[in-house]
């Protein structure tokens, strides 16, 4: 299932659980789980603790409804500001939360729930914090048991990653604070908005193919 991030740090910010009892994927109506839900603590726990079966089935299905909700923020963007943008989708290191979850969020940053630099680097993707679900997917499908505990046991370190100065991850600029690096993203983010509408009104369309944005 999608929720709405209940504090927001971009324009558009989703979280994708997966849902409890979960059924096998070959009898989706079935009350049963194939699941325990501690298993479904965090990331770790549903990697570590279950059988490779099972962590596929639900990484799987995290992956086709956060691509579902990637499709609908498009759709919205476009609606809204009559272009798209980038978007991340992955799981936070060291979870706030307990239960695992997906965030999709766009990669404009801009909200007023943004508000500190742990906040920031937490979702900066490509800082190490903040690792995408096609990593994971990556992990499991080239990966044995004992690669995977070595990808997870590599996140337990992650949380230093929070106190690295602040940087923005588009132009790799220095910012001195908050204020400063969120003045910057929008800059950046009114910059990108140039650029793809000139392209519409050049071209038509923003890009050739997904792979031009995405």
């Amino acid at each position: 299932m999608a929720i709405f991030d209940a504090y927001p740090k971009a324009k558009y910010h989703f979280l994708v659980l997966p849902r409890y009892p979960f059924p096998p994927r070959s009898n989706p109506e079935s009350r049963s789980s194939i699941v325990k839900l501690d298993h479904l603590d965090s990331l770790r726990t549903l990697l570590l603790k279950t059988t490779a079966d099972v962590r596929e089935q639900v990484i799987g299905a995290l992956a086709d409804t956060a691509q579902e909700v990637e499709e609908m923020i498009r759709d919205e963007m476009i609606k809204t500001e009559g272009f798209e943008w980038g978007i991340n989708i992955g799981f936070h290191a060291i979870p706030s939360m307990k239960h695992v979850h997906v965030h999709v969020i766009s990669e404009d940053r801009m909200s007023d729930k943004l508000k500190t630099k742990k906040h920031y680097n937490s979702f900066r993707p490509d800082l190490g914090f903040f690792v995408s679900l096609r990593d994971v997917q990556h992990w499991i499908e080239d990966g044995d048991d004992q690669s995977i505990r070595q990808h997870i046991e590599s996140l337990d370190s992650a949380e230093a990653l929070l106190d690295t100065p602040l940087m923005c991850f588009k132009c790799d600029e220095p910012e001195h604070n908050m204020p400063s690096l969120k003045k910057h993203l929008e800059k950046e983010y009114e910059k990108e908005k140039k650029t793809a509408l000139k392209r519409i009104a050049e071209r038509g369309r923003q890009r050739s193919s997904d792979e031009d944005m995405f």
